[in-house]
């Protein structure tokens, strides 16, 4: 594992588990939360974990999150939350669950439908916008973005209007003028 520091990259202490296809997020105390993936020969890994760079070490969170997802978005929230969505199970179909983690896991609701390979961003409302994607792995594009409605857990994301605009492996941004959407298949 190597680390890009303002002068290049530096070797570090290993994470817990070799992994591809996950979630790396900076948690607001500089620990970083690494979230699902899948090791090599395509088996998604079990193991969730906090790396901290400053202890130099890593470890496995106790739960996991209960769904093992990996091409999945993870969102840091405004109140230190990460909130986790979609991605792909181990037989390749798109996970529609999602869940928080702020020192353990929260459900957090289902989208109305499968996704992974998408995109998230976080916009000044709080809510998260996550968009596109394919349903299955390498199988039918998702057209329709969802919204967040709110944090609390139980159903909380809203459906817009179906767009022909996003595509699977995307990348958008959120300005104050909208919505910028870049590349995808």
């Amino acid at each position: 594992v190597s680390a890009l520091l303002l002068a290049g990259f530096a070797n570090v202490t290993p994470i817990g588990e070799l992994r591809t296809s996950h979630t790396a997020t900076l948690l607001s105390d500089g620990r970083i939360l690494i979230v699902g993936g899948s090791r090599p020969g395509g088996v998604i890994t079990p193991t969730d974990e906090i790396y901290d760079p400053v202890a130099k070490t890593s470890t496995l969170l106790n739960p996991s999150t209960p769904y093992r997802r990996h091409r999945h978005t993870a969102t840091l929230m405004p109140d230190g939350s990460v909130l986790v969505v979609g991605g792909f199970d181990g037989s390749g179909i798109g996970v529609f669950q999602t869940e928080s983690w702020k020192d353990g896991w929260t459900t957090r609701g289902n989208l109305y439908g499968q996704t992974g390979w998408h995109s998230a961003a976080l916009m000044d409302s709080g809510q998260v916008l996550v968009a596109g994607g394919c349903t299955a792995f390498g199988g039918p594009r998702s057209f329709v973005p969802w919204i967040m409605r709110s944090g609390r857990p139980g159903t909380a994301w809203i459906d817009t209007a179906n767009i022909a605009t996003f595509n699977a492996s995307q990348m958008f941004a959120i300005t104050g003028h909208g919505v910028i959407v870049a590349g995808g298949d």
